[in-house]
């Protein structure tokens, strides 16, 4: 029976491996917390999906490693700290708490996406009437809510892209258009870092900068 017990106790992580686990084991309950304070506070890192998988997540790990940890008693504190919080917080998840927020952020990403996708069928029915591609965008480079022929779709595209980023918190900031007689380039920025292209050459895709000419969107 002893050598049995001493067998056991061989498959059971060493002492210091279980104190780590036990602090990671309350660090991890505690990460759905901090999502949750950054959302209520509107923080732009709220909005990050690698923030929000990792919140997602989390108390899981908390949990396991907690009952790893707790083996050992002098790591009880630490270990059942890191169960309740993963308990809780997985509770709050479950209820949608936090994987709301992410599908949101993902509805959001594909409606700005498709949203700015019509420019370019709307582009190429001015290239039809205009032989230019050029009043696609106003002076303010900005898409052409004055247009003669296509005024309201780009300006219910433009408003509509707007309220998207301003409900993840980026006030007022327009979809950027650029235009010249034979190319184009419009992007806007998505609910993180990263902006939506599309351009005269039939690209479309994420990139990490906006337009900043007619010529192409910038790829890198």
């Amino acid at each position: 029976m002893e050598q049995v017990n001493e067998n056991a106790n061989k498959n059971l992580p060493n002492h210091k491996t279980r104190k780590s686990l036990a602090i990671t084991s309350f660090v991890l309950g505690f990460l759905p917390l901090i999502f949750l304070i950054l959302k209520k506070l509107k923080s732009p890192l709220s909005n990050s999906e690698l923030f929000s998988l990792v919140a997602i997540f989390s108390p899981i790990f908390a949990v396991i490693y907690g009952i790893i940890a707790l083996t050992e008693k002098e790591n009880k504190f630490f270990s059942l700290a890191g169960i309740v919080l993963g308990i809780l917080t997985f509770f709050f998840i479950s209820n949608g708490a936090i994987s709301d927020s992410t599908h949101d952020g993902y509805a959001k990403e594909a409606k700005i996406r498709a949203d700015l996708s019509q420019t370019r069928s709307i582009a190429e029915m001015i290239w039809d009437e205009e032989d230019s591609y050029s009043t696609l965008c106003d002076k303010s480079n900005t898409l052409n809510d004055s247009h003669p022929i296509f005024s309201s779709e780009l300006k219910t595209i433009e408003d509509d892209i707007v309220l998207q980023l301003q409900k993840s918190g980026k006030e007022g900031i327009k979809p950027v258009c650029f235009a010249s007689a034979d190319s184009y380039c419009v992007s806007t920025m998505l609910t993180g870092e990263d902006y939506y292209c599309y351009d005269a050459t039939g690209f479309g895709s994420n990139v990490s900068k906006s337009c900043n000419s007619a010529n192409k969107c910038p790829i890198q």
